[in-house]
């Protein structure tokens, strides 16, 4: 059965996230194109720290086709999606709630 969690798994992701930066997996202020490259963000600049504080200039929602349901089909769907997404801000800029 699916469960819809909204924004919980912000805050679930979040808290991994960041426990792993405390034990160096990973680097807040590193692209993200180090660990995703398949979301092929190279020369936007985009890193951990803007993506947990949705700075990172990207829209509201998904492309449809990439979410059913509110959910997003999997990661390589989102990934794949990210390229063609023209961004809403400047990278580090205002605020932009993301999800």
């Amino acid at each position: 059965r699916l469960f819809f969690f909204a924004s919980a798994s912000k805050l679930a992701t979040s808290l991994v996230v960041l426990r792993m930066v405390v034990d160096g997996v990973l680097a807040l202020d590193a692209p993200v194109d180090r660990w995703l490259p398949e979301a092929a963000l190279a020369g936007r600049g985009i890193t951990l720290r803007h993506l947990l504080s949705h700075r990172a200039g990207l829209p509201l929602d998904l492309p449809p086709g990439v979410v059913s349901y509110g959910v997003p089909t999997c990661w390589r769907d989102i990934a794949a999606a990210l390229p063609a997404i023209a961004p809403v801000g400047a990278v580090g800029g205002g605020v932009s709630y993301s999800n």
